[in-house]
């Protein structure tokens, strides 16, 4: 029986249609030849620092990774759904780098 909850509450997820992040790349992973990677940013989404999940094409990807190597914020505009503790960014636009994160203060 608590199976069925779990999976009631994972179809009535969330979703926030054209949702901005802006955020550090913590993650990426991405198969050799395949044209998607997916990466992980740690945002604010409601006042809390959460990880989001963002399925990139490959120039999104490259991006993802620039702004990693540099310690540069991104930004990016999409569903963003939540499923229980899981929050994913679908449908991403708009892709690109911000600013510096200052790590060295």
């Amino acid at each position: 029986m608590l199976a069925v909850a779990r999976l009631g509450k994972e179809l009535k997820a969330e979703v926030d249609k054209d949702f901005e992040i802006r955020g550090e790349v913590v993650k990426l992973e991405k198969r050799r030849g395949y044209a998607t990677g997916l990466v992980s940013l740690l945002s604010e989404v409601d006042g809390v620092e959460r990880i989001i999940q963002v399925k990139l094409s490959e120039p999104d990807y490259r991006i993802a990774l620039a702004a990693n190597q540099d310690g540069r914020l991104v930004a990016v505009r999409g569903d963003l759904s939540r499923a229980g503790r899981v929050l994913t960014l679908s449908n991403p636009k708009g892709f690109s780098l911000v600013e510096s994160l200052n790590l060295e203060s």
